[in-house]
């Protein structure tokens, strides 16, 4: 027997996933370096890195990508133009 019932499992939520590491979305980039300087290159980003995770946690809030707008909260959620990122 088929029901006309609508289904309510599944969708999107508000504020679902991950929290952002660095308080805003990420790229991830590619480039070539001397095989002499691959361990400090890593060394120098790694510390980069940390500097700017510590940095967003401490700050909990970062810039919306869309508006500009630095009333973003670690969430997804952008207070300017009231949107989900």
């Amino acid at each position: 027997m088929e029901s006309d019932k609508k289904e309510t499992r599944g969708g999107a939520r508000l504020n679902a996933g991950p929290k952002l590491k660095y308080g805003e979305p990420t790229k991830q980039i590619v480039f070539r370096c001397p095989k002499s300087k691959v361990e400090e290159l890593k060394t120098l980003i790694r510390s980069k890195l940390s500097e700017w995770k510590e940095n967003a946690i401490n700050n909990e809030t970062s810039v919306c990508p869309k508006c500009g707008s630095e009333d973003v909260l670690w969430t997804c959620y952008c207070n300017k133009c009231n949107e989900c990122m």
